[in-house]
C-alpha cells in the first residue's frame, strides 16, 4: 500500500499523512519500483524499439512501473485466497445501515460492521451519477504489443491493453449517460479508427466481445469515504478503483479504529 499509486490516492483525501505501519497489507512494495519513475520522453527510434507494432514515426512517453490489472482474473483469485469468507452471490442489497444489511426478499441481516461498496446501487448516499464506458475485445494473433499503450489524439483518446490469448482490449469512452445498451456504431468507429491509426496490424483483428457498463462518479469527481460506528461507505471511485482502493481501505480502517484493533490483536499474540 505504500507504493506510488497508494501515495497518490491518499493525496486525494484531506489530512492524510504518510505512515510506515508493519501491520499494513502491502499490495506492492516501494522496492519493486524501477529506479527511474519519472516519465521518459521517447524519440521515434526508442519508441519503435520498445513497441515495434506501433506505426513508424510516432513519438511518445514511457511511464516506468505502470501496470495493468485483469479484473476478471483478479477477483476469482482474491476469492480463492479468502477461505474464511462466506460469499452470498446473486443477492440484491437494497439498503445498508450501521450494523444492518437489507437484502431483497429477506429479513434485515444484523452484522458486526457494515461496509457499503455498492457503486450506483447506493444512490443518494452520496449523490452519484453513472458515466458510461465501453470496451472492445479484439483477437489479434501475432500482434506483439508488450505493454498498455495510450493514444492521446486531438479528437479521440484510446488505450490498448494486451491480454493473454492474443487478445487486445480497446477502450477509453466516457459517456455522460446511463445507457447500458450495446456499444454504439459511433463509439466502435471512433475507438477502432484511433487504435488502427497507431497499430496498423489491427486491421486484421477480429472483434470477439464488447462490454458496456457504468462507472460511479461523484459531482466533484472525488472518491467518497464516510465512516461512523458500525458502518463504512466507500463509493465514487469512477475509473480508478484498483488504483485508489488500497489507500482508501487503509484510511477507512484508521478512521474506524479497526486498524488499531488489528494492531492490539497482533500485540496480544506476539
Amino acid at each position: 500500500m505504500k507504493a506510488a499509486n497508494a501515495r497518490f490516492a491518499r493525496e486525494r483525501l484531506h489530512d492524510v499523512s504518510e505512515r510506515d505501519d508493519p501491520t499494513t497489507l502491502h499490495l506492492c512494495d516501494p522496492r519493486d519500483e524501477p529506479p527511474q519513475r519519472d516519465p521518459q520522453a521517447l524519440a521515434r527510434d526508442a519508441l519503435a524499439a520498445l513497441e515495434p507494432a506501433l506505426l513508424p514515426g510516432l513519438q511518445g512517453w514511457l511511464l516506468p512501473g505502470e501496470g495493468q490489472v485483469d479484473g476478471a482474473r483478479l477477483l476469482p483469485a482474491l476469492v480463492a485466497e479468502s477461505p474464511g469468507v462466506r460469499w452470498h452471490w446473486g443477492q440484491r442489497v437494497t439498503q445498508v445501515e450501521p450494523h444492518l444489511l437489507h437484502v431483497a426478499g429477506q429479513r434485515p441481516v444484523p452484522v458486526d460492521f457494515a461496509v457499503d461498496t455498492r457503486g450506483l446501487g447506493a444512490r443518494g448516499t452520496p449523490a452519484l451519477r453513472g458515466v458510461g464506458g465501453e470496451l472492445l475485445w479484439l483477437h489479434a494473433p501475432g500482434l506483439e504489443l508488450r505493454r498498455p499503450v495510450r493514444c492521446i489524439h486531438a479528437r479521440h483518446r484510446v488505450y490498448l491493453v494486451p491480454r493473454h490469448g492474443d487478445l487486445v482490449i480497446v477502450g477509453a469512452t466516457e459517456i455522460d449517460s446511463e445507457d447500458t445498451s450495446p456499444v454504439s456504431v459511433r463509439s466502435t468507429l471512433e475507438l477502432l479508427s484511433a487504435a488502427h491509426s497507431i497499430v496498423p496490424q489491427l486491421a486484421e483483428a477480429r472483434i470477439v466481445r464488447t462490454d458496456t457498463h457504468l462507472r460511479p462518479a461523484t459531482p466533484d469527481q472525488r472518491p467518497h469515504l464516510h465512516c461512523e460506528p458500525g458502518l463504512v461507505r466507500l463509493n465514487g471511485l469512477f475509473r480508478h478503483g484498483f488504483l485508489l482502493a488500497p489507500a482508501l481501505i487503509e484510511e477507512a480502517l484508521e478512521r474506524t479504529g479497526l486498524m488499531l484493533g488489528a494492531r492490539r490483536k497482533e500485540t496480544a499474540h506476539a
